[in-house]
């Protein structure tokens, strides 16, 4: 970076600090993605710059939405151009944002979830407005929100199918979750 290219006072989207650890999740989402031949829609929550809606347009998901709160994230994300790709701007922390997203999220049977540390934290509503969903994709740099969110998640007939975890700094306590979470056949999804 060169010295005019430096902003100070000026929020930077965020970006995962480890890029070899990063590229494991991705391509751990690849995987799991791969795996998945009944994807039609995709919401993706929390998805910051695009690090991983990349992955999800390169898996041939046909129509993806993806949701963020900063505006300065979805217009990097928006130069990408990635095929099946729409990028909106919504504070997914206000009260009644599942409400507002219902129209636009409700049929979508696939979630990619990455939350901040605070967890998904909003979730009244949240089930009832993914009525069509079938697999989360959840990946978490919080463990102890994961574990209030997965409780939240198993609550409303959700369970794990994988969890696996990734070191993502070395010799701190920080440790990024991944999980899949499906609803076993023939159950409503809220």
């Amino acid at each position: 970076m060169t010295p005019e290219q430096i902003q100070p006072n000026r929020k930077r989207p965020f970006r995962q600090g480890n890029a070899e650890q990063n590229a494991r999740m991705q391509a751990w989402l690849k995987h799991q993605l791969a795996q998945n031949t009944r994807i039609r829609k995709t919401i993706e929550l929390f998805c910051g710059s695009g690090n991983f809606t990349e992955v999800i347009a390169q898996a041939g998901c046909p129509h993806t939405i993806a949701y963020e709160s900063s505006l300065g994230a979805i217009l990097s994300l928006r130069q990408k151009q990635l095929p099946g790709v729409e990028a909106g701007v919504v504070d997914l922390h206000q009260p009644y944002v599942w409400k507002t997203l219902r129209k636009s999220i409700m049929d979508a049977d696939t979630l990619v979830l990455d939350p901040p540390r605070s967890g998904l934290k909003n979730s009244r509503g949240f089930f009832e407005s993914f009525a069509s969903l079938k697999t989360i994709y959840y990946i978490s740099c919080n463990p102890e929100s994961f574990a209030r969110d997965a409780w939240t998640f198993h609550k409303k007939g959700w369970w794990p199918s994988d969890i696996q975890l990734i070191d993502l700094f070395p010799h701190t306590p920080h440790v990024e979750v991944m999980a899949v979470f499906n609803k076993p056949d023939g159950l409503p999804a809220g």
